[in-house]
């Protein structure tokens, strides 16, 4: 399960948000280093003692600045595993340390790699095809609706995630609360998203397919997701630390819940507060399980990572047949650079001319990564505790193949001064793919746009990276990680979309740039304080005005009141939000952001209506002066222009969370 972090730590987080399992994120740089080792040859193993000197320094270093209380690692190679470690606390008040082969960690969305295994093991088997309807092996309860103009959503369009599902993050993501856990099907079906893409086009990561892909799969087996889990997967590969239950009361309707065994081994989540760290309760997956329900040790997941480097063989067991093991290496969609999808896990080139797959993952408060590379038969799994984790497990798989066996990277490309020439084709705000389209989750998310723009002396910036050209048009090379590419796809006379690392940036239109947003909401502000003042006067109700101009003017007045508690309530929401996320996706949308979209909604109603007296006020004899017509028309058109803003935006939808 990916958190929504990166959407709220803008303007960086859509780049984070889109490359879902894409490209390794910038490595840690520890200050005491120790020395770089001779570069190995494919064929060699690294070397224990080095290797672990590697993971000691920038694991103990990255924690200390980041703030994290716990972390744990496992590292295979050959079929053995090389290292397998735990570093600080799984329980800060407790002072319980992290056991590499006992402590649970969450492992968020690298859960959907063992449902896509269980998936292709079931197609392998004939009991499910990649492109039959999805509806093919759903219940009638979780069947997806048919949408005008578009085709049925395939198993292969859930699998590359072109499903065409807008994203619902704040829609039943995360639950705190055991209560409010539902029945599987009462669970999906309320928290099914609008279909807004033609299937199997448009790339927009969905916690929702996986999930009902899992439930697909579980229908077909005749069992519950979680059951086939533990006895297609868990059990015979041996990994007895392992789940996809959760930390629940037993009740009638639901899963069973994590065994008391288990939930006793589970790391603590936590959040840094600035001073100390504060434990969070457990985070429920509930329905969505099959994207992202799955705890684990390092110890577990070594053997996992064993599982797959041995195409399903383990101890002499076979957990998954050979064709299964092919479609995991074999892109099912292709993206820029070698980027790919490979039956659900993500392909990822690193530099030295190394393939990587595998999957990263997050809850609020876990962050998980997980990398293969075939050729030098190797595994890294890496996963912390704490919420203010930002590095650490996106690079340090990354950053051991590349430390014992890439050689120095090639030189920079040359830049390219012609592209400042061209800054007006590709500059602006662009918004993903991934994101909500209806309701207020849409108003919430619309603006968190990443910025794009051209810099001396010729880099392509997108939000905190830079870009050089290639001799290939359109495409271009991250300066700081070269093996990964950018695709820019042009329109007429401007870029329309920017492709990276699997995921999909569209160019913001006017409604959804900030300065719109901003400038309406200062005028309507503005106006509203400006209202509010002339009302107070005694001597404007001593100026001439018809009676029809005098209900005009009063509509303004309720409408300049709801204005002026509307905006300030929907800012300090979601800038609160930018502090602490989990006050968004656990109190979503919460009383303060309903009450400002019902105020919102009345002022905009009554905006609609003085605006549509206009004619009459301008109209009246003996009335208003030719001033105060030019005023009330010009503060009634920045009210009516703010709602229809809003209105388009979804934040005038109350009853659509």
């Amino acid at each position: 399960m990916i958190t929504i972090r990166s959407r709220l730590a803008r303007p960086a987080m859509a780049l984070a948000f889109i490359a879902t399992g894409g490209f390794a994120s910038a490595a840690p740089t520890p200050s005491a280093r120790p020395a770089a080792p001779a570069l190995l040859s494919p064929d060699q193993a690294i070397p224990p003692a080095a290797l672990e000197a590697l993971v000691d320094v920038t694991v103990r270093q990255t924690m200390a600045r980041e703030h994290i209380a716990g972390v744990t690692v496992a590292v295979v190679q050959d079929g053995k595993v090389v290292l397998k470690k735990g570093y600080g606390l799984a329980d800060v008040a407790r002072q319980r340390p992290v056991d590499p082969d006992r402590t649970l960690f969450r492992v968020g969305s690298i859960s959907k790699t063992f449902t896509w295994l269980m998936t292709l093991s079931a197609v392998e088997r004939g009991r499910m095809r990649l492109d039959a309807p999805l509806n093919t092996y759903l219940p009638p309860a979780l069947r997806i609706p048919d949408h005008p103009g578009y085709r049925q959503i395939r198993l292969r369009d859930t699998m590359t995630h072109t499903p065409g599902f807008e994203d619902l993050p704040l829609k039943r993501l995360f639950l705190r609360d055991p209560a409010q856990l539902l029945a599987v099907d009462a669970d999906l079906a309320i928290s099914r998203p609008a279909r807004v893409f033609p299937p199997g086009e448009v790339m927009a990561y969905s916690n929702y397919a996986t999930a009902l892909t899992g439930y697909a799969l579980a229908h077909v087996e005749g069992g519950l997701w979680q059951d086939i889990l533990e006895a297609q997967i868990l059990k015979p590969a041996g990994m007895t630390h392992t789940t996809g239950r959760e930390v629940y009361p037993p009740r009638a309707g639901l899963p069973a819940p994590m065994s008391a065994d288990l939930a006793r081994e589970l790391s603590q989540a936590y959040r840094w507060t600035g001073a100390d760290f504060t434990a969070d309760p457990f985070e429920l997956v509930g329905g969505k399980a099959p994207a992202g329900s799955i705890s684990s040790t390092a110890g577990d997941m070594a053997r996992y990572m064993m599982l797959l480097l041995a195409d399903g063989v383990i101890d002499g067991r076979t957990v998954y047949g050979p064709a299964t093991a092919a479609a995991i290496r074999t892109p099912m969609r292709r993206f820029p650079g070698d980027s790919a999808i490979d039956g659900g896990f993500f392909q990822s080139p690193l530099s030295g001319g190394l393939m990587s797959y595998g999957h990263n993952g997050a809850t609020m408060d876990f962050h998980s990564n997980l990398m293969i590379v075939p050729a030098l038969r190797l595994g890294v799994f890496v996963s912390a505790n704490t919420a203010s984790e930002a590095t650490l497990t996106g690079a340090l798989p990354a950053l051991i193949a590349q430390t014992f066996y890439a050689p120095p990277p090639a030189p920079p490309l040359a830049v390219t001064p012609a592209l400042l020439r061209d800054a007006a084709l590709y500059s602006g705000e662009y918004l993903s793919t991934r994101r909500p389209f209806h309701g207020l989750q849409a108003f919430a998310m619309g603006f968190l746009t990443t910025p794009v723009s051209v810099a001396a002396p010729g880099y392509l910036r997108v939000g905190p990276a830079r870009f050089v050209a290639t001799s290939e048009p359109g495409m271009f090379r991250d300066v700081d990680h070269p093996w990964v590419h950018l695709q820019a796809e042009a329109g007429p006379g401007q870029t329309t979309k920017l492709v990276l690392g699997g995921g999909e940036l569209w160019r913001a239109d006017w409604v959804h740039q900030t300065r719109t947003l901003g400038v309406l909401a200062l005028l309507t502000m503005v106006a509203s304080v400006s209202i509010l003042f002339g009302l107070a006067s005694p001597a404007r109700w001593r100026l001439p005005q018809t009676h029809l101009q005098q209900f005009a003017g009063t509509l303004r007045g309720p409408a300049a009141v709801l204005w002026l508690f509307a905006v300030p309530a929907f800012v300090f929401k979601l800038q609160g939000a930018m502090a602490d996320q989990s006050t968004v996706v656990y109190g979503w949308p919460g009383p303060l952001v309903t009450a400002a979209s019902a105020s919102a909604l009345a002022a905009a109603v009554l905006s609609g209506a003085a605006a549509a007296l206009t004619p009459v006020a301008w109209a009246g004899r003996g009335g208003w002066s030719a001033w105060r017509k030019l005023r009330f028309t010009a503060t009634i058109l920045a009210f009516a222009a703010f709602g229809l803003l809003l209105a388009r935006l979804g934040a005038l939808q109350p009853w659509n969370p």
